[in-house]
């Protein structure tokens, strides 16, 4: 299924590409798309918003890449997907800028108007603009048709991400209930079915500019900041990069370092900073602000993801035996795999001078075992 549902849409994607650059006023519609605003950069809330999109759109923290991933052989080289997938989605998005900006200007030519006018974003574009565009063109039927199937194999594709990533999740965290995985997904479905009903009632609009608006953005980035600390830091970077090259037998660049340590949590953390400081209340349609119960509502979503983190963070603190102190400490300590233990032994037999240092399994003394790779 996945095979036919990821790729249609590209198709229909080229196909709408060269309908759409040969219609009149497309050409105003894509200068506009290519234009560089320096004043937009020069605000924070562009940077937030770019932020939330990239997390969207290549699914960062949502927990498909992750569950994907744990099926790929030992040996996959996770670098290497890693980088075509980030590339082929910002190239994706890139792509489909032409697609809707060509329409945008069409829409903008025949309407008599400029095209930041008619420029719209969210539902509304997907829903309203770009549909009425599509119908004014010969042999309408086709282009609405091909577009909405487009619309629909994406949903599938993210629906069956999402279900994949939460019903493993489950029977990771409870695996006597891995027999039971078809009837745990059953019903994550049902339930989501009946989540979804509120947004096609009357005010479905509204409750899905809520999900839309609260269910990624801070909290979000909060749990991207905890993840790769918690790889970087706890369990250690360079311990991370040694079980990578072994997987894929090559070394890892210094560059990816840099990234997991450094690059990756600054970024993360001035998006998040620029989005926290320049939070404005949710708004549907011309900026009609929700009541105050609304936001309330939405900022308990949030507090749910967050919940997610440090609910079983405090719940553990609590039962573990020690001080305060020891408490983190064993929990942030990460014991050694079978490998790394294998490879310590034998790189005590080939250089003696090893067994002087402490004996693993301690994280906080994994950098001092960094030469036995080079020794073995």
């Amino acid at each position: 299924v996945v095979y036919f549902t990821a790729t249609f849409p590209y198709l229909v994607l080229v196909i709408l590409f060269f309908r759409g650059v040969t219609l009149p006023g497309a050409g105003n519609g894509i200068g506009y798309y290519l234009r560089v605003d320096g004043g937009r950069l020069a605000e924070a809330r562009t940077w937030g918003n770019a932020g939330t999109q990239i997390f969207y759109s290549l699914g960062t923290a949502f927990g498909p890449l992750i569950t994907f991933a744990s099926y790929n052989k030992r040996s996959n080289n996770v670098i290497r997907d890693a980088t075509i997938v980030s590339l082929v989605n910002c190239g994706t998005s890139f792509f489909s800028g032409f697609v809707v900006f060509s329409v945008l200007g069409y829409i903008a030519h025949q309407q008599g108007l400029p095209v930041t006018e008619v420029v719209s974003q969210g539902p509304g574009l997907v829903f309203s603009v770009y549909p009425a565009a599509l119908a004014t063109l010969p042999g309408a039927n086709f282009w609405s048709i091909i577009f909405f199937l487009m619309l629909i194999t994406l949903g599938l594709d993210s629906s069956m991400a999402t279900m994949e990533s939460l019903s493993s999740g489950i029977t990771d965290t409870w695996p006597k209930l891995l027999p039971r995985k078809t009837w745990i997904t059953l019903g994550l479905v049902a339930f989501m079915f009946f989540v979804g009903l509120t947004s096609v009632t009357t005010g479905g609009f509204y409750i899905f500019n809520l999900f839309n608006w609260y269910s990624a953005g801070i909290g979000l980035f909060v749990t991207t900041v905890f993840e790769i600390i918690a790889v970087s830091y706890f369990y250690g970077g360079n311990r991370f990069a040694k079980n990578l090259g072994r997987a894929i037998n090559k070394p890892i660049w210094l560059y990816w370092k840099i990234c997991w340590y450094l690059l990756t949590p600054a970024m993360i953390l001035v998006v998040l900073l620029f989005s926290t400081i320049n939070y404005y209340p949710i708004v549907y349609g011309n900026n009609i602000p929700y009541p105050w119960w609304g936001e309330f509502v939405g900022w308990l979503m949030t507090v749910g993801i967050l919940c997610g983190i440090f609910v079983p963070a405090i719940y553990q603190l609590i039962v573990t035996e020690g001080t305060i102190k020891e408490r983190f400490l064993k929990l942030a300590f990460v014991p050694k795999t079978q490998e790394e233990l294998e490879n310590h032994d034998l790189a005590c037999e080939m250089n003696p001078e090893l067994e002087k240092l402490p004996p693993p399994p301690y994280r906080s003394n994994y950098d001092l075992y960094s030469s036995y790779e080079s020794t073995v």
